[in-house]
């Protein structure tokens, strides 16, 4: 990196060359859990080829080229800007009761069995013992 360079870079020495999450996260002024999904992206290069459930690393200096870049810098911006326009829009349908996917349905009645909150008539047990009155 130049010195000349006009953007501050924090100053990464104190990590070791391999980095967590959380020291991504801290650098980045981001929360830890948007770091797995910029790392799916491909925003974030994890180092070697870790496994589901194992901790990530990642390389301190190739984070250090990339803070510097601003079309990077775009990227992770517009990303993060689409991942919580999405996250919110599945809240929101599912708060509406809107299914997110045609034929498959959203809400605690899968399998439409009818009832009170459907408006369509109970049938089982209770319905079987009004009948008999």
């Amino acid at each position: 990196m130049s010195t000349e360079s006009p953007v501050k870079v924090p100053s990464l020495e104190k990590y070791g060359p391999w980095m967590k999450k959380e020291q991504v996260a801290e650098v980045l002024h981001l929360p830890r859990h948007i770091i797995a999904p910029l790392a799916q992206a491909g925003l974030l290069e994890t180092m070697g080829q870790p496994r589901r459930y194992c901790v990530k690393m990642y390389s301190r200096d190739a984070l250090a080229r990339r803070m510097v870049d601003p079309v990077w810098q775009d990227n992770v911006a517009a990303f993060i800007h689409r991942y919580w326009r999405k996250k919110n829009a599945r809240k929101r349908a599912n708060q509406a009761g809107k299914p997110l996917a045609e034929g498959v349905p959203s809400g605690p009645l899968r399998g439409g069995s009818g009832g009170a909150a459907s408006g369509q008539p109970e049938t089982g047990i209770v319905s079987a013992a009004v009948a008999d009155r």
